[in-house]
C-alpha cells in the first residue's frame, strides 16, 4: 500500500479488514442485520482487495526473480565476496 514493493503485517491486516464498521462484523453473528445485497458487495470488495495484494506478492516475486537472472547473482559467491574473514556468518561491521 506504500508502495515500497513489501506487504508488511500491517498492510495485510489493512487489505483484509473491511474499512466500513457496518462490514466488519459480515460472516459473523452481527452480520444478522446485513442484506443478501449488501454481503455480496462487501465479499465482492473483499475479494477484489485480496485479489490486488496477491497479485501485487506474485508480481513483486515475479520482478525479484528476473532481477536476479538479469543480474545473474550467485548468493554462495556474493556471500563469499562479503564474509572477507570467512567467519560463515555476516555482521553490520562486515557490510559496513
Amino acid at each position: 500500500m506504500d508502495d515500497d514493493g513489501t506487504v508488511d503485517l500491517e498492510e495485510f491486516k489493512l487489505a483484509i479488514t473491511p474499512k466500513s464498521s457496518e462490514f466488519k462484523g459480515a460472516g459473523q453473528a452481527s452480520s444478522a442485520s446485513l442484506s443478501v445485497e449488501q454481503r455480496r458487495v462487501f465479499e465482492q470488495a473483499q475479494m477484489e482487495t485480496l485479489a490486488a495484494l496477491f497479485d501485487a506478492i506474485i508480481s513483486s516475486d515475479a520482478e525479484i526473480e528476473e532481477k536476479r537472472e538479469q543480474l545473474q547473482l550467485d548468493g554462495e559467491s556474493l556471500f563469499d565476496v562479503i564474509d572477507t574473514y570467512k567467519m560463515g556468518y555476516l555482521s553490520t561491521h562486515a557490510l559496513g
